[in-house]
């Protein structure tokens, strides 16, 4: 899933790869291929995983094996960075002159998607609709517009926990040289932003879900200290929400009956939002 506008998943990489070993008890193994990067690289990001596995600790299942992988755009220095992940494999394409702010909100935002599909896989009634080879190509490809949004969602807010700023995706999108023609869609991701859920009409994936963002981030405000003290509980608790959300949404579907082949509609974008921010109200009720 690209994560700005310079993925290169193509991108050229050395020969050479760095395992990096596995982190404590079921921790990933990442795998590092590299060339020409900052000596710090490897640091960065054994940093940045150490730092959201232990998030993740006694609150959400944390994921196995995810490849790691980096490279260096040698043909466009001018952009800043570029990420593709894959099942299990995140790559990601790295700018020369990348600042090493944004290269830890990129690696939390794309580890966040492991992550969620890690604690999903499992569930019986969204599991199965993750596996393309299990049930028929239109079935998975309205399953997924449905999950997209969520998946972007959760990754965006691991990234902003990572960083303990609301604004971090949006920064590291909209510096200079980086996503010029898509200001309006960092923008969205921001979730210090206050996004009007009334008449909310975005239906891409990275935008759909901005006012449940903005929803989500007062009641984070209000309790900035769960955040350094126990930044997992944010993540697990959302995660509930979005299950009973993709769960309702699912069955919805499977009574009308699964959309024959073709293009998928999502629905009212407002609608989707509201029901959302009532599963979070739930979630964080106690907060």
């Amino acid at each position: 899933m690209e994560f700005g506008a310079y993925a290169r998943p193509d991108a050229a990489l050395s020969d050479t790869a760095f395992c990096l070993g596995a982190f404590f008890e079921n921790r990933p193994q990442i795998v590092h291929e590299s060339k020409n990067l900052p000596p710090d690289t490897n640091a960065q990001i054994n940093r940045t995983v150490f730092r959201i596995n232990r998030m993740l600790r006694g609150h959400l299942e944390i994921p196995d094996k995810v490849q790691i992988r980096v490279s260096v755009i040698e043909k466009e220095p001018q952009a800043k960075h570029g990420i593709l992940s894959v099942g299990r494999q995140i790559t990601l394409s790295k700018g020369l002159n990348t600042d090493p702010r944004y290269f830890k909100t990129i690696l939390a935002h794309e580890y966040g998607h492991s992550i969620f599909h890690a604690n999903l896989k499992n569930d019986p009634a969204i599991g199965r609709l993750l596996d393309s080879h299990r049930i028929p190509r239109h079935v998975y490809q309205a399953a997924k517009a449905v999950l997209r949004p969520y998946d972007e969602f959760f990754a965006d807010l691991v990234a902003i926990i990572s960083e303990s700023d609301g604004s971090a995706v949006r920064l590291t999108l909209t510096p200079e040289g980086v996503l010029k023609d898509g200001i309006k869609e960092a923008h969205a991701r921001d979730f210090t932003f206050n996004h009007r859920l009334e008449y909310w009409t975005a239906e891409g994936p990275y935008s759909q879900l901005s006012p449940s963002r903005n929803y989500l981030w007062s009641i984070i405000s209000k309790n900035q200290e769960i955040i350094t003290k126990d930044p997992g509980q944010i993540l697990s608790n959302t995660l509930d929400a979005i299950k009973e959300q993709l769960t309702k949404r699912i069955a919805e579907i499977s009574r009308r009956g699964f959309p024959a082949p073709g293009p998928f509609k999502m629905g009212k974008v407002e609608e989707i939002n509201r029901d959302f921010i009532e599963s979070l109200q739930r979630a964080f009720a106690h907060f």
